[in-house]
């Protein structure tokens, strides 16, 4: 059975309501496992075993979150041949830009080898329930789609 990882971080809770409609929306699928965790759990393992990922974290200083910059630290020389062909999702939360976040990310995930599955969600303001009726939907476009070999 393969494996969508969704690991977040979250200071405040905005983006942890995020990835909690994306993890709901991603247990839709019931033929992938879903391993939904905090970023600090995120370890070697963990993405060797992923068949795709969905990063959730808010922008801070206009950079990703530093729980997430450590998964990349502690990870990236052991799994990025691992990673390579494989998919990801992005969620993130801001204040009022995301762009940021959104490029760091991305720019690291080519390192890593992987794809954007779709568009990153990116989150201003406060979350509202369209914007987590988003982030749910991006957890079921993701466990479908690799359950389904789309990622």
């Amino acid at each position: 059975m393969k494996t969508l990882l969704i690991a977040y971080h979250s200071q405040t809770g905005r983006s942890q309501s995020l990835a909690d409609a994306a993890h709901k929306g991603a247990l839709l699928e019931l033929d992938v496992r879903v391993d939904f965790c905090a970023a600090r759990e995120v370890d070697v393992e963990r993405l060797r075993v992923a068949g795709a990922v969905l990063w959730v974290t808010p922008e801070n200083f206009g950079y990703m979150s530093g729980e997430l910059k450590a998964v990349f630290d502690r990870t990236y020389d052991a799994v990025r041949d691992d990673t390579a062909g494989r998919s990801y999702g992005l969620i993130i939360s801001c204040g009022n830009d995301g762009r940021g976040a959104q490029t760091s990310v991305e720019r690291i995930m080519l390192g890593y080898g992987m794809t954007a599955a779709r568009e990153a969600l990116i989150v201003r303001g406060d979350i509202t329930p369209a914007d987590v009726q988003q982030a749910h939907e991006l957890g079921q476009y993701m466990a479908s789609a690799l359950a389904v070999g789309l990622i």
